[in-house]
């Protein structure tokens, strides 16, 4: 008798969702509640002020089509507010997945902040609640240098390390965040927690001082709590914008076992369950010392099959398996490289761009490399700040692939970037 296909919704997909999850459509009958993201999300990144979405409504419309289509399970890799309506709907239609406070305790920066000075103190800065009328000069705020960034953002957008006080009065002249872009947390706040601090504002916190950062990532089954790896994040020198990010992490074994600890204890502490996490650390290799730069309420789905590529398990597997209540099932080192990472493809000037590599470029690579994920960010014709960037540079594509050693996967890099022919005039 043929087995039938478990029905998982993937809600507010990317297209990295619908490419790697045709990987398992040979076990899974998976859907897609397509959202309009990018217009969510340009209420910040082009501070554009427009009519707020409606929670309740998507969110009802989310529960009408599991209960039609006979759904079993839901999840979303997007942040925002993907994430966290994925877990209201779970909620309240009784499928596994993490509880909608759990989730906002990772959502709020701020909240976050006091849940994690609560479990793991010993990883968490400072961190202060700024209003977002700063008139008020009486506001505590941590030593200078501190850093400030708001309480719901994205990508890095508004995130700044404050140097004086003038570049702190300055900081809100150009880091306007329309209401529209936070008003599902603080909906969900309302409606779904008994703690209450607004979303209109942002954290300043104690600048971290370290040279390394990188994600640990894992996942909560039934109570227990695995991590899975721990991925380096590699900067461009003197900025916050990322170069690549590489796995596995080449920091101390101590050291990771000390973020895994951390990362365990307060994923318990919030009772964040049945789900998928990550979270940044700062390491500083002069004092040992390690703290969190902020928790995530999904999967790292720009490191899925980074993970693959190296232990041969990829994490979209695991998120099918937690929201059909099956036990992950995790392979190390069993992977087909020693090495792999994520690349980004990023400038520091705007650009028009006037060509993109065509699907025979891209045949090229994938002659040389089959497994090799290539994602192209913008379209001919439009700007780079057009899209979605991290307010100091601009992103044009992702490149991942896999190699034997660093040198290995350096040399991959190079030879794959020249056949990507993109072509940008500068503005």
């Amino acid at each position: 008798m043929k087995q039938m296909k478990k029905k998982i919704l993937v809600i507010f997909p990317k297209n990295r969702d619908k490419q790697e999850l045709a990987f398992f459509t040979n076990k899974y009958d998976i859907h897609f509640h397509d959202f309009d993201i990018e217009t969510f999300r340009s209420f910040i990144y082009k501070q554009r002020f427009g009519k707020a979405i409606d929670p309740a409504k998507i969110i009802n419309e989310i529960k009408t089509y599991i209960i039609k289509n006979n759904i079993q399970g839901i999840f979303s890799t997007d942040d925002y507010p993907g994430s966290l309506f994925a877990s209201i709907v779970a909620y309240e239609l009784n499928l596994p997945a993490p509880k909608p406070m759990s989730v906002i305790f990772c959502q709020h920066k701020y909240l976050s902040r006091i849940a994690q000075k609560k479990y793991v103190p010993i990883a968490t800065p400072k961190a202060y609640f700024i209003k977002n009328e700063i008139n008020d000069i009486q506001q505590k705020l941590p030593n200078i240098p501190f850093f400030i960034k708001p309480i719901k953002a994205c990508f890095s957008m508004g995130a700044k390390k404050i140097e004086s006080y003038d570049t702190f009065l300055n900081y809100f002249k150009a880091n306007k965040f329309p209401a529209e872009f936070s008003a599902p947390l603080e909906w969900a706040i309302r409606n779904y927690s008994k703690l209450y601090i607004s979303c209109q504002g942002y954290v300043a916190e104690e600048y971290l001082e370290g040279n390394k950062q990188a994600t640990i990532e894992g996942y909560a089954f039934q109570g227990n709590i695995s991590t899975r790896g721990v991925v380096d994040s590699v900067m461009y020198p003197g900025t916050i914008s990322f170069s690549r990010f590489e796995y596995p992490s080449k920091l101390p074994a101590q050291i990771l076992e000390k973020m895994a600890t951390i990362a365990k204890k307060f994923i318990q502490g919030i009772n964040f369950n049945n789900g998928l996490f990550n979270i940044e650390f700062m390491y500083n290799e002069h004092t040992n010392k390690v703290y969190i730069i902020e928790v995530n309420s999904r999967m790292a789905s720009q490191f899925a099959d980074i993970y693959e590529k190296v232990d041969g398990t990829n994490t979209y597997e695991i998120a099918l398996d937690l929201a059909t209540n099956n036990e992950p099932q995790c392979l190390i080192k069993n992977g087909k490289y020693k090495v792999a990472a994520s690349f980004v493809l990023r400038t520091f000037r705007d650009a028009k761009v006037t060509k993109i590599p065509s699907a025979h470029d891209i045949q090229k690579i994938h002659k040389h490399f089959p497994d090799a994920r290539i994602i192209i960010i913008p379209k001919v014709g439009h700007y780079l700040s057009e899209y979605l960037q991290d307010g100091s540079s601009f992103r044009y594509g992702l490149l991942h692939l896999g190699g034997e050693d660093p040198n290995d996967l350096m040399h991959n890099f190079e030879l794959c970037k020249k056949l990507l022919p993109f072509k940008l005039i500068y503005v």
